[in-house]
């Protein structure tokens, strides 16, 4: 089964700032969250900067400022991580939850590219 790009998160040390220079240069819709994320819209797909001072603290460990996180829906993420690290991937954020009733993972592919999983199990 084909799986689409479904998330992008963008992480950043300063998502205000980040968030106003894509909604002037590209013009997309923008909301910000209570949780230190503000959401963006760009017609096609949906994603959000990350606050990296105050997001996650197992996210902080493992992505920095200027990373672009791509994320594929699971219905299973813990079996997905299983395959993952079956094919040579390594787990790089175990199973978290998000908010919501979402959780996400971060896994790198064989040759260090970082993915994400989301899903509600």
């Amino acid at each position: 089964m084909k799986r689409p790009i479904m998330h992008i998160d963008i992480p950043t040390a300063n998502r205000a700032a980040t968030a106003q220079f894509y909604a002037t240069l590209f013009g997309w819709e923008m909301s910000h969250d209570k949780f230190p994320y503000t959401w963006f819209m760009t017609g096609n797909v949906s994603g959000g900067f990350v606050d990296l001072e105050a997001s996650l603290v197992r996210g902080r460990e493992v992505v920095r400022a200027g990373d672009v996180i791509l994320y594929l829906p699971s219905d299973d993420i813990d079996a997905d991580l299983q395959r993952i690290e079956s094919l040579g991937g390594t787990i790089i954020m175990p199973k978290t939850y998000a908010g919501k009733g979402q959780f996400v993972a971060l896994f790198a592919d064989p040759n260090g590219v970082h993915l994400g999983l989301a899903g509600g199990k």
